[in-house]
């Protein structure tokens, strides 16, 4: 079987590494990326080529290309790429593989990727959907881009909303990860019903919850079952308070067999760049914006990032007038949800305009009383004002 890995990043070298088809070790033709940096060196024996020179290829007709690519923003591009070339299969790797030891093979239907072409079918799909489970947090972090800091423990997605809504982008089509946020998911009793509502509606879907962490060590085993039944992994957030719990989180984690990973070094450092003005180039902002597509589930609209979804919730605790009524409602016609998603996830909005071109860096600190100022950008500098 041939295979070209689309990413010659940390997850796309795994993917290479851990390829396998009846138990027979699969290595692939080549890396394809889109990093001129990157094109025409040579990765653990593999060269990495650019698109262009996989045009190229007499037998493209035969080949299968694997995304391994998280960015739900060069997801879309690599799709638009791709189209209209004869490629047999094109897939999208699960971001879970690349820590959790598990293996990719390419010849299968169901497993560890998502596919949008398959021996002659094509798919429609969202890369990565994000949800606020609570608006609340255990852990009041100055700036933070949620706004949690703002919100009390009653500020809950009702739970029957919930599952409407998911049924409504089930029509759109397949979510390759879905991650449930906050806040912190673990402030939630009742997290383990959301855990299986998710899992009922998307049975393929990468699932992950994105959590500080502080509250792993007591939560109850109904949750912790939720999560080991329906194969829901773990995203830890390493702050400060977190990394010195990090044995006790580990242990219950590894106890009952749950998927985990921490998401980088310690978070010293946050970014802000929100101002009060629509001054700025949305352009410019998108192009070096984290979230930019990080589309974003509230309260029966997808948002292009949470800022957006939840600018009006932060305008009103602080008696600012509301300046952005965005989102695509998840009860549009599928095929227009599905276009317009696309579009979000790709270009600037309107809301774009009141983020600064270059975030600035502040340091992470908890904040109990956050104050306006805690989220506006000032002028660039890394600051610990």
């Amino acid at each position: 079987m041939e295979v070209v890995i689309w990413g010659a990043n940390e997850l796309g070298r795994y993917v290479a590494k851990n390829m396998k088809c009846e138990d027979i070790d699969i290595v692939p033709l080549a890396f394809v990326d889109n990093n001129h940096e990157l094109q025409n060196t040579v990765i653990d024996k593999v060269d990495v080529i650019s698109y262009e020179d996989l045009k190229e290829r007499k037998n493209l007709r035969e080949i299968t290309v694997l995304l391994a690519v998280k960015n739900a923003k060069n997801i879309f591009q690599i799709l638009e790429q791709l189209d209209g070339t004869p490629v047999a299969n094109v897939g999208i790797v699960k971001p879970k593989v690349g820590f959790s030891g598990l293996k990719v093979d390419p010849s299968q239907k169901e497993g560890n990727v998502i596919w949008s072409k398959f021996a002659g079918d094509t798919y429609r799909f969202l890369p990565r959907i994000e949800v606020n489970l609570i608006d609340a947090c255990n852990l009041k972090c100055r700036g933070c881009t949620h706004f949690s800091s703002i919100f009390k423990n009653d500020s809950v997605y009702p739970i029957r909303d919930y599952k409407r809504d998911l049924l409504q982008l089930r029509k759109v089509g397949q979510i390759l990860r879905l991650r449930l946020l906050g806040g912190e998911p673990f402030l939630l009793e009742n997290l383990d019903e959301y855990i299986m509502i998710t899992r009922e509606i998307f049975p393929k879907t990468d699932i992950e919850i994105v959590t500080n962490g502080l509250l792993i060590p007591n939560i109850s085993h109904r949750i912790v079952s939720a999560m080991n039944l329906n194969d829901v992994s773990i995203a830890i957030s390493p702050y400060r308070p977190t990394l010195k719990m990090k044995k006790q989180i580990v242990e219950r984690l590894d106890k009952h067999k749950i998927t985990w990973h921490f998401e980088g070094e310690e978070i010293s450092w946050f970014s802000r760049n929100m101002t009060l003005e629509d001054t700025h180039d949305p352009k410019f902002s998108n192009a070096k914006c984290s979230s930019a597509a990080c589309t974003f589930l509230r309260k029966g609209k997808l948002y292009k990032c949470p800022l957006e979804g939840m600018i009006n919730d932060f305008n009103n605790y602080y008696g600012l007038d509301e300046v952005h009524e965005g989102g695509i409602s998840v009860f549009e016609d599928e095929n227009i949800l599905y276009g317009k998603t696309v579009e979000y996830a790709l270009n600037p909005i309107d809301m774009c305009k009141y983020c600064a071109e270059e975030p600035e860096s502040i340091s992470w600190s908890v904040e109990a009383n956050p104050s306006l100022e805690d989220w506006l950008y000032k002028d660039g500098s890394l600051t610990d004002a």
